[in-house]
């Protein structure tokens, strides 16, 4: 997927709640990882009702007449040396409570966290109140990658640009972490937040993707840009990234919000990757 492009070391974080994304989610976090030192550690999430991890959806698939899907001892061998071959180390943590505090401070310690973009941490992570994608988000001190499972490489990235300083560093993390991903096409998709100095930001910022990207298109969306952007992504088939930062503490100076992160969520199939200052 990312060949003959040296990539950066890092330690990931991958959250698995289905185990027949475990395979899919490994695959696609070894290229990001690093070779030769990168470290990803697999928590389990179990559901906040289940005694054990997964156990009782795959004792209902199996009485259903599914295919076998392994258990997670296996799974997690496969994943030990799926991830050896390539010079990675993977460790796992399951059968384990696990609290969003607990999850945030562990996280704060890695380069990334990945999870499947359908999770509703709601289910699994534990706290005295409901947990939503926000939660984990708001006091984040670690981007987030939203991924949909699947084989496909990577086609499309989606940067999202409303003149906040967030908005920059999200693509900033995206592409220190991401240095493979320079030849992948990208859209950069601009909104008119009304600052005084966003049109000389933006020169600044088409100056920088230049030096980061070989392949670059611009669309200008209008201040009501919830739909616009939903209409964006969706034109897009294949593996689609978005890159957006709508979370943090420059809410006063964002266009883009949590309720345009909510909205790709439910209704695109792109993957999201989050970051803010």
């Amino acid at each position: 997927m990312f060949s003959g492009i040296k990539v950066i070391i890092m330690r990931i974080i991958i959250l698995f709640t289905e185990i027949s994304t475990v395979k899919d989610l490994v695959t696609a976090s070894i290229p990001v990882a690093g070779k030769e030192g990168g470290v990803i550690l697999g928590v389990f999430l179990k559901r906040k009702s289940q005694p054990k991890p997964f156990l009782q959806s795959f004792s209902m698939k199996q009485r259903q007449g599914s295919e076998d899907l392994p258990l997670i001892a296996e799974i997690t061998d496969w994943a030990i040396d799926t991830c050896a071959a390539a010079g990675i180390s993977f460790i796992a943590i399951y059968e384990k409570e696990i609290s969003l505090s607990q999850l945030i401070s562990q996280a704060t310690y890695h380069d990334l966290v990945i999870a499947d973009a359908r999770t509703d941490f709601n289910d699994y992570l534990l706290t005295s109140l409901n947990v939503s994608l926000k939660d984990m988000l708001v006091d984040a001190h670690f981007p987030v990658l939203m991924m949909r499972p699947g084989k496909e490489p990577l086609s499309k990235i989606i940067f999202t640009y409303d003149g906040s300083y967030s908005s920059m560093h999200a693509i900033k993390i995206f592409s220190y972490l991401f240095p493979m991903c320079r030849n992948i096409p990208v859209l950069l998709v601009t909104v008119n937040s009304k600052r005084d100095d966003q049109v000389e930001n933006e020169k600044f910022l088409d100056d920088w993707l230049v030096h980061h990207y070989s392949n670059i298109e611009k669309e200008v969306l209008q201040l009501n840009a919830k739909e616009q952007l939903l209409e964006i992504v969706n034109k897009f088939a294949g593996n689609v990234y978005v890159v957006i930062s709508a979370y943090g503490k420059e809410a006063y100076a964002r266009i883009f919000h949590p309720s345009h992160v909510h909205l790709l969520l439910k209704f695109s199939k792109a993957s999201l990757f989050m970051s803010h200052e």
